[in-house]
């Protein structure tokens, strides 16, 4: 994993409705990172509101060659 390969990663992970900030714990040593991904999610009025669907973040990951080994979620009111 490289600085330019997490930087293209994070251009597509903003991409991703409902994700406002993106930020790595790099380990280059380890070629690891950590990715930290801040979202906000809306209430659903009506069933054509699009909402934030996690399984486009593992989707972005797999497309960049990376593969996710853990993925937790914690909400912050």
């Amino acid at each position: 994993i490289s600085e330019s390969q997490l930087n293209e990663l994070k251009q597509d992970l903003l991409q991703i409705k409902g994700v406002n900030e993106v930020k790595f714990e790099y380990k280059p040593e380890k070629q690891r990172a950590r990715a930290i991904i801040y979202t906000t999610q809306k209430i659903r009025q009506s069933e054509g509101d699009e909402e934030f669907r996690i399984t486009e973040l593992k989707q972005a990951i797999l497309k960049h060659n990376m593969m996710p080994t853990e993925l937790t979620q914690e909400v912050v009111k």
